[in-house]
This record gives C-alpha cells, sequence and structure tokens, in this order.
C-alpha cells in the first residue's frame, strides 16, 4: 500500500472508531484489509455474498458442450463479453 493510501485509511478508520455502530464486511479477509484487529476480532459481523460462486466455476464438459452448441472447434480461440456495451456520446 502506498503512504496515501495508509494514511486514507488510517484517516478513515479514526471517523469510524467514532461514528460507526456495526462493522460489516462480506469475508474474515475484506474485514481484516479494513479495520483493525480489535474490531475484527470483537465486533465484525461477516455478511456472505448472495451469489453461490460454485455455480460459476470452470467445468470443462460444459464448456465443451457450449462449444459444440455454437460450432466452435476445441482449439478455436472464443472471446466473450459479459455486460453491456456502451458506446462513446459524441459532444
Amino acid at each position: 500500500e502506498s503512504l496515501k493510501h495508509r494514511l486514507a485509511k488510517l484517516f478513515a478508520q479514526h471517523i469510524f472508531d467514532k461514528c460507526v455502530t456495526e462493522y460489516c464486511a462480506c469475508s474474515r479477509l475484506a474485514g481484516e484489509w479494513k479495520f483493525s484487529d480489535y474490531i475484527v476480532n470483537n465486533k465484525l459481523r461477516i455478511i456472505k455474498n448472495g451469489i453461490d460462486l460454485k455455480r460459476f466455476l470452470f467445468d470443462a464438459s460444459k464448456r465443451q458442450e457450449m462449444r459444440k452448441k455454437l460450432g466452435f472447434n476445441e482449439d478455436d480461440l472464443v472471446i466473450g463479453h459479459v455486460g453491456p456495451v456502451f458506446f462513446p456520446k459524441k459532444s
């Protein structure tokens, strides 16, 4: 972490200590990065991610099935995109 980042984190922690009533993170690791050891060990509440990440693990058989369905060979390079495509506005 850069000095600028560490200073911002210390300042934020000072504000948190005075104002925050609940400390939450999506994992212990995220909480350890964001909060002090005391917070992590005594006040941190873990709120699990609402997405089942196991559904998105790589599966070679599903890959082969989808390639076949879409007409790609095993050695074809396939580049995909998930999400919206935005075109820049002309100003």
